[in-house]
């Protein structure tokens, strides 16, 4: 699906947050919440950012995306609407996995894996896992992140 707006992207302004850590979300919704509609940005990533596509949808932002490399990921994000945040300071926060962010500095694969799993569990409307099950998926998921990176 082409964009009416992808001829410009390149002059969005970049945000690399491959070397970031913790969690700059805010920081980086803060900031797209200062691009004004008709304009846009790009967010340099080593992964898909997945779990960023709705919380930038929520503020108005289409986007399309680049995989440059294994390790770089560019989002182009076009503001076609003005949208306030749902969650006033902290963008579009509950449920989402901020440790994700992390998982980049264990291993850009596995960082890969752990937000495509949060996806196809979270990311879909109509699932046949129920709550008790998400959860629970998503601890043992956490959980082996953190064992591997004791292994490592």
């Amino acid at each position: 699906m082409t964009h009416d707006w992808e001829n410009k992207k390149d002059r969005f302004e970049i945000t690399d947050v491959r070397k970031l850590s913790g969690n700059f979300l805010p920081g980086l919704l803060k900031k797209a919440g200062q691009v004004e509609v008709g304009d846009g940005m790009c967010v340099i990533q080593n992964f898909e950012p997945i779990p960023l596509y709705p919380a930038m949808a929520g503020l108005g932002f289409e986007h399309l995306t680049e995989k440059v490399s294994d390790g770089e990921y560019r989002v182009y994000f076009h503001r076609a609407e003005k949208k306030d945040a749902a969650f006033t300071g902290v963008g579009d926060m509950p449920l989402k996995p901020t440790a994700i962010l992390n998982f980049k500095e264990i291993d850009n694969s596995l960082a890969d894996i752990v937000v495509n799993f949060w996806n196809l569990t979270w990311g879909k409307e109509n699932t046949a896992i129920d709550q008790k099950t998400k959860l629970l998926l998503s601890l043992a998921n956490g959980v082996g992140a953190g064992r591997f990176r004791q292994a490592t």
